[in-house]
Order: structure tokens, then C-alpha cells, then sequence
């Protein structure tokens, strides 16, 4: 009803950019079920398929704004610093201790052999 509202001129770029995500979608979604197929009459030898949406998950935050670098620095994109690690302070997280903890917490599988 908004979309209708618009100008004929206006309308025909936002129409446009709509017709190619949703080409997009339909291929993301093509890809997926073939992948999925594929598993499934065992031509596929690993489980990795990705979700149907997870490449456009990371374009929306490869795109999501994000704070400046320094102070007087421009806002940046997740793309920006996508490859960059994180700098976690000393001590902040211990691995290996988190991991035991769970661990501990596990049920021990029975040895039924």
C-alpha cells in the first residue's frame, strides 16, 4: 500500500532492487535444497550445507554500521573489520577451565561393548 503510493518514477527503482533480491532468495533457496538432495541420495560426502539465508546474514552484517576505529574516525562497516580479531583483556576468559567445567557436567557415555 506505501510502495503504491509512490510516484511511477519512484516506484521503478525500489521495484528493481526487490526483483533482484528476490532472484537472490530464489537461487539461495535453489542451492540449499540441491545441496540437501545431494546428502540425501549420497553424492554429498560431507553434512556442511549451508543454510539457505546465511550468506545473506553476513552481507547484512558485512553492511551492519558500527563504531569508528578512533575517536574522530568515520563510521565503519562489519566488513571493515571482518577479518580483524577481537582483544580480549588478561585473564578475561579461561578456556581451558570453561571447558573442563562443562565437561564435568556431562553424562559419561555407558560402555555398552
Amino acid at each position: 500500500m506505501l510502495f503504491e503510493q509512490l510516484a511511477a518514477q519512484e516506484q521503478r527503482p525500489i521495484r528493481q532492487a526487490l526483483d533482484v533480491h528476490a532472484t537472490y532468495f530464489l537461487l539461495l533457496d535453489k542451492f540449499s535444497t540441491f545441496k540437501l538432495q545431494s546428502i540425501l541420495d549420497g553424492r554429498l560426502a560431507t553434512l556442511y550445507v549451508p543454510g539457505a539465508f546465511l550468506p545473506r546474514w553476513h552481507s547484512l552484517l558485512d553492511k551492519t554500521l558500527i563504531t569508528p576505529a578512533d575517536t574522530n574516525g568515520r563510521v565503519r562497516q562489519g566488513n571493515d573489520i571482518k577479518y580483524t580479531k577481537g582483544k580480549a583483556k588478561n585473564n578475561w576468559w579461561d578456556t581451558a577451565a570453561i571447558a573442563q567445567n562443562v565437561m564435568r557436567q556431562v553424562p559419561q557415555q555407558p560402555d555398552v561393548s
